[in-house]
């Protein structure tokens, strides 16, 4: 499922929003009648279902639908190459450390 779709399925859920209104442009509060619950909703759904964290300043920022997308993709990607680059680093020292054990265990 597309990061649109999980944000459209949240927006119908938390605001009552029809499926045709929910569109790139469409502002949260003007055009798809969220208050200030609403808006604290939708972020703690934001952050549970993509894994990320979003400030106070951050979350003012995100008026429309699109806003939210693009915080959304340029957050999960650093947390994935934060993920990615811990794992590689994991399996790096996996790997020397291996190379240790080994070089002990010939040298014995």
């Amino acid at each position: 499922m597309e990061n649109f779709d999980k944000l459209k399925e949240i927006l119908i859920d938390i605001l009552g929003a029809k499926e045709e209104d929910v569109k790139a442009e469409s502002k949260f509060v003007d055009d798809l009648g969220a208050d200030s619950l609403d808006l604290v909703e939708l972020i703690m759904a934001f952050e549970d279902k993509f894994g990320i964290e979003i400030s106070d300043e951050d979350a003012e920022k995100i008026v429309t639908v699109k806003d939210a997308l693009d915080y959304i993709d340029t957050h999960s990607k650093k947390f994935k190459r934060l993920f990615l680059t811990h794992s590689s680093n994991h399996k790096c020292l996996h790997q020397f450390i291996n190379f240790v054990l080994s070089a002990n265990y010939l040298s014995a």
